[in-house]
């Protein structure tokens, strides 16, 4: 992702439920990381003409409830790809792998953008996970 922005306009938001949630005034973000110490939600805005590209970092005493990393948007735009950049220790031996090129599909997704047949994939890379609110 090129020319990705810096935000700061995202609130506490709520733990549960874990996934996306779309409300009257943005949308929940939440996910589960017990290992993490830091997490970036990285964010698409699509529109007909161009794409706009936000990255948000949780403050883990802000947006981190136990094991649940949070955050509430006031997103109202009608599509919308994320995809989280988690970081932490990696521990093979407790199972724990942290990569921070990566880009994660949140696991509560319900909906990934289409692969394009012939072409690479996209997945780990750019923001896979989509939300439509129109």
């Amino acid at each position: 992702m090129s020319n990705k922005k810096p935000a700061s306009i995202g609130k506490r938001g709520k733990a549960f439920p874990l996934g996306t949630t779309i409300l009257p005034h943005g949308i929940n973000f939440s996910l589960f990381s017990r290992h993490a110490e830091s997490v970036q939600l990285l964010i698409e805005q699509i529109d007909r003409e161009q794409t706009e590209e936000y990255v948000f970092d949780l403050d883990p005493q802000y947006n981190r409830t136990g094991d649940i990393w949070h955050i509430l948007l006031p997103l109202k735009h009608a599509r919308i790809r994320y995809g989280y950049r988690v970081d932490g220790k990696t521990e093979m031996a407790a199972g724990t792998v942290f990569s921070h090129d990566d880009i994660l599909i949140d696991p509560y997704c319900t909906q990934l953008m289409p692969r394009e047949w012939g072409k690479e994939s996209r997945y780990g890379k750019n923001p896979c996970c989509e939300i439509h609110t129109g």
